[in-house]
């Protein structure tokens, strides 16, 4: 780590180290944000080295391995044959989550102006490209997939889901606003909330998002180059209060108390948790240097388990 920059120096054995602390912990699955070019997944992507290592692991069958496929990662309006073929190699392989008997889970990132760029803003067109991957998987001996809409509010995630056809809504993140500070207790008293909100937005499947924290001051700071945010906008010092462990596990009971529930609204029984490694977003599940022991995952294990 320099003055200016932070350099990842990762490999197999640190990645598998990973595995090992995931596992540990009690989580069952990661959910890998895909990206690529030209419209299909590209392993060779900086951003995706996480899903490449898990792939090579000798241990890689310890922990599954869904899916966030994006509006860029599955196709374009006029060919989708290049990015179904990644994405089928990669439901292929052994340790791909499946829910409710053999269903492939799939999370599908919305963004509007992705929409609007590679979509002409018609979902008609995401409705017939989810069709299409249903079919392709029927044909090789896979079950209909387990589509999840993951976007904000519910109510745009109702009706993205509604209009393409998938399963199931659910969030990447759930914040309080870029300018937002506030204790963990208050947070997890509106991501709770947020929850609720999700049910009552249709009548179809949720998978609840419990969250590790939102600070992302390190961001502010030193912005990546991807992030086109105007952080003058933004106060650098505004975060929300990291858990104790007890916190996190606290709230990682009140989500599977929320599945149980609701067990027909949340039939696949899954919980997503925010993040494993987004380190400058302050969503960091996985052991850091600040917190090498991974305690908050430690103390959720049971729970997880």
């Amino acid at each position: 780590m320099g003055n200016d920059r932070i350099i990842f120096d990762a490999s197999q054995e640190s990645f598998d180290d990973e595995i090992r602390a995931a596992r540990a912990g009690g989580l069952k699955y990661w959910a890998y944000l895909t990206y690529g070019s030209n419209g299909a997944i590209d392993l060779d992507n900086s951003m995706m080295k996480g899903l490449a290592y898990h792939l090579n692991s000798s241990i890689a069958n310890e922990i599954q391995f869904c899916l966030v496929l994006t509006l860029d990662t599955i196709g374009q309006i006029s060919d989708h044959v290049n990015a179904f073929d990644r994405i089928i190699y990669l439901v292929n392989k052994s340790n791909y989550l499946k829910v409710m008997n053999g269903r492939p889970v799939f999370y599908l990132y919305y963004r509007q102006d992705v929409m609007d760029r590679r979509w002409k803003g018609s979902l008609d067109y995401i409705a017939e490209r989810l069709k299409l991957l249903r079919q392709s998987l029927n044909k090789i001996g896979h079950l209909d997939p387990y589509l999840i809409i993951m976007c904000a509010p519910p109510s745009l995630a109702e009706t993205v889901r509604f209009k393409t056809g998938a399963d199931a809504i659910s969030a990447y993140g759930i914040t309080l606003g870029p300018n937002a500070n506030a204790s963990y207790a208050q947070y997890a008293s509106f991501v709770r909330a947020y929850w609720e909100r999700e049910l009552r937005a249709g009548q179809a499947g949720v998978v609840p998002t419990v969250m590790i924290g939102w600070d992302s001051r390190p961001r502010r700071e030193i912005p990546p180059s991807y992030d086109l945010r105007d952080y003058s906008k933004i106060d650098k010092a505004a975060h929300i209060e990291s858990p104790t462990p007890d916190e996190f596990a606290a709230e990682c009971q009140a989500a599977m108390d929320f599945v149980n529930k609701y067990p027909q609204r949340c039939e696949a029984r899954l919980v997503l948790i925010y993040a494993w490694n987004e380190n400058s977003e302050g969503g960091a599940l996985g052991p850091t240097i600040g917190d090498p022991s991974a305690s908050k995952l430690r103390a959720a294990r049971k729970i997880l388990n």
